[in-house]
């Protein structure tokens, strides 16, 4: 926290001490203070509310990948049905589920400890809530550069194949 207005006992060991004969914070300070935990208490409830829709997410998009498999004996089963990897399409939707679980997981942290934060009045809650907001965006741009990265190596394969059924 900033302290301005504050004595020291000893230069060498940088000990603040408030004499109280001046306010720890001047009116400026507080209104920030109060704006910071304004912010803090608004970014904890949105990232709850996304951890929420991911955890929707997620669920819905590992049942539709286990009825996926489920099915895929029925399906296959169908005449004139075209050989498709359904139980290979299931892992895949399962598999981007559970990779969509990681953000949730750390939305919740985030939420929890912007909470803490205000609360508490906590600074290692701040540190949490710093150090997993950089670890969400560290993880979607990593995530962001990996699905570009496979976009680019998949289209030609998609234009090759395509070229070759329209023949």
């Amino acid at each position: 926290m900033i302290m301005e207005n504050t004595d020291y006992k000893n230069e060498e060991m940088a000990q603040p001490i408030h004499t109280g004969e001046e306010p720890l914070f001047n009116e400026n300070q507080r209104e920030q203070m109060s704006q910071a935990c304004s912010y803090l208490i608004s970014i904890g409830k949105w990232m709850k509310f996304f951890f929420v829709m991911a955890i929707v997410s997620v669920s819905l998009t590992i049942m539709a990948g286990l009825t996926i498999i489920a099915f895929s004996s029925m399906i296959s089963d169908i005449p004139d049905m075209p050989n498709f990897p359904f139980v290979t399409m299931g892992v895949i939707y399962m598999a981007v589920g559970a990779l969509n679980l990681v953000p949730a997981i750390y939305m919740n942290r985030i939420s929890k400890a912007a909470e803490r934060t205000v609360e508490l009045d906590d600074n290692d809650a701040m540190l949490d809530f710093l150090k997993n907001n950089k670890s969400l965006w560290k993880f979607l741009g990593i995530l962001t550069i990996v699905m570009i990265g496979f976009s680019i190596l998949i289209l030609p394969i998609i234009f090759l194949f395509a070229g070759f059924a329209g023949f």
